[in-house]
């Protein structure tokens, strides 16, 4: 196994290289997960599905994709359960090419997507429609990959737009390309990833489960308390790879003005309504279901109950 001897292993499966894993990384370097008696590994997937397909099938044990992949893999009787929210902002910028100026500019163009069925697809194609453009018709759309996949693409002309997260919305900036809309403006809190687990192994290993939500919430909490803002850019620095420049405004954006990621990890059920109306008017679910459909908070009552225990939550 390799590491602490008699650790648990986990594999936490992350979509893309980008800031909303700051927790996981920093739970791994501050060793909270190390506390907790777990060896924790973050394997990256280039899209939401894939890491939701490894989750189901054993491959990994927690991963913290868009909700809508979560509720999709337990309504096909996926051996999952939404156990936490992760970040529960709109983080989306749609940047464009320096040519197009407004949104309607994209009329006829061909927008760059991770995924056809994706949340962020829903999210942009609601703002485009919000600006008089309608799918499939007035523009076409094609699945690129991740984030740096996307952005690269905007760069190279390859596709017109696409929706980005920060740091590369501010990245796009810096290098002449738009910021054409932001999701933010028109969804003030929107469930954007949660914590899921498989269950097969939660059952088997329920402490671990505890524990990873245990090591997620102190990092939060870590992560919020503005003293601790050089050694955390230090972290982002670590696995990002981002440019010195671009952290802090990171940093500021998603722990002072946004305040994106739940303190206490919650799942925040006002943030989950839009998702849900999305995926019903996509005829993606036959009628919203109850939060107790898809989601369990046992492990994370059961975290916040261990943490007070120890005197460790503020």
């Amino acid at each position: 196994m390799g590491g602490h001897l008699g650790a648990t292993r986990v594999r936490w499966g992350i979509i893309a290289i980008v800031s909303f894993h700051w927790p996981a990384w920093a739970a791994k370097e501050r060793g909270y997960f190390a506390a907790e008696g777990l060896e924790v590994e973050i394997p990256v997937f280039d899209v939401t599905r894939t890491a939701v397909q490894a989750l189901s099938a054993g491959g990994i044990e927690f991963c913290n994709p868009t909700p809508e992949f979560s509720i999709f893999a337990i309504q096909r009787g996926g051996p999952l359960r939404i156990v936490g929210g992760a970040i529960d902002k709109a983080m989306y910028d749609l940047i464009a090419g320096p040519r197009y100026r407004s949104l309607r500019d994209l009329k006829g163009t061909t927008i760059g997507v991770s995924n056809l069925q994706g949340g962020s697809t829903f999210l942009m194609q609601k703002m485009l429609a919000r600006a008089g453009l309608k799918y499939p018709g007035d523009y076409d759309m094609i699945e690129v990959g991740g984030t740096p996949k996307r952005f690269a693409a905007v760069q190279s002309g390859g596709v017109s737009a696409t929706v980005v997260t920060e740091p590369t919305s501010f990245r796009a900036l810096d290098e002449g390309l738009l910021i054409l809309d932001r999701a933010t403006n028109h969804w003030p809190v929107y469930q954007f990833l949660v914590l899921t687990l498989n269950t097969n192994w939660a059952r088997q290993q329920r402490q671990a489960a505890v524990g990873m939500l245990k090591g997620t919430i102190l990092a939060t909490q870590w992560l919020y308390d503005e003293r601790n803002r050089d050694e955390a850019l230090k972290i982002l620095m670590k696995y990002v790879k981002v440019e010195p420049k671009y952290g802090p405004r990171t940093y500021d954006s998603m722990f002072k003005v946004l305040k994106a990621i739940p303190l206490l990890a919650e799942v925040n059920e006002q943030a989950m309504a839009p998702v849900l109306e999305i995926m019903l008017e996509r005829k993606q679910v036959e009628r919203k279901p109850a939060l107790g459909e898809y989601a369990d908070d046992s492990y994370r009552q059961e975290a916040l109950a261990q943490l007070r225990r120890e005197g460790k939550l503020r």
